[in-house]
């Protein structure tokens, strides 16, 4: 969780520096809630907050982490 808002990333990882989050973003072949205007906006919402409040947030497709193509940029981003 983070801001006041007391939004939820999918996955976090708060002590490193920056701050690191994953967002996995589904739906979008079926009209899902990150893809209908209501989502899509307060999904630009959380991100901005947490890019004010210094996250470095990552997005994927669920097809993305299931290859492992997002776990080899965040293994590239931990290795820095």
């Amino acid at each position: 969780r983070f801001c006041h808002r007391r939004w939820k990333f999918d996955y976090a990882w708060p002590h490193t520096s920056p701050p690191v989050a994953l967002e996995i973003e589904g739906g979008f072949w079926t009209s899902g809630r990150h893809t209908r205007g209501k989502g899509f906006l307060g999904d630009i919402e959380k991100y901005n907050s947490a890019t004010l409040g210094g996250w470095r947030v990552f997005r994927c497709t669920p097809q993305q982490l299931e290859s492992g193509e997002i776990l080899e940029f965040l293994r590239q981003l931990f290795e820095k």
